[in-house]
């Protein structure tokens, strides 16, 4: 077997797994939805105070929970997101950001520390001129 065909065999059993992991990764059973619903709060409910700071110890210690305990952090929604990039990238990790100002405020801390400089422009998003301002 020469080496294109090799490629191309690797290239289409790899594109028909990826097709086939897509088809079925977000299938919600238990509400019979092909797709799972979208879920966008702000207020996460709990029963009681106990159920709240248990559930708020388990993300402290890294467990994986269905659901966060402040809508800015994340929903079901952006937690199966999570699952299904991770799986599709083969990544040790997926972080999804709710706001425009975390996600830009995630881009800049993960390269940069105190005490960095950078280049931004003057007419940069204010919230983003103050963090590097003050943090950097």
């Amino acid at each position: 077997m020469d080496i294109a065909f090799s490629i191309f065999v690797i290239k289409y059993f790899m594109r028909k797994s990826v097709k086939t992991f897509l088809k079925s990764a977000a299938k919600d059973y238990v509400a019979r939805s092909v797709n799972p619903p979208v879920v966008r709060a702000s207020t996460i409910l709990f029963k009681t105070m106990q159920e709240l700071r248990k559930h708020q110890k388990d993300i402290a210690k890294g467990k994986d929970v269905a659901y966060w305990d402040y809508g800015r952090q994340g929903s079901q929604t952006t937690i199966q997101l999570q699952k299904i990039l991770k799986e599709l990238e083969q990544a040790h990790y997926v972080f999804l950001t709710q706001t425009g100002f975390s996600s830009v405020a995630l881009a800049i801390m993960s390269v940069c520390r105190p005490g960095d400089e950078i280049v931004i422009s003057d007419c940069v998003y204010r919230p983003t001129q103050k963090l590097t301002s003050q943090l950097l």
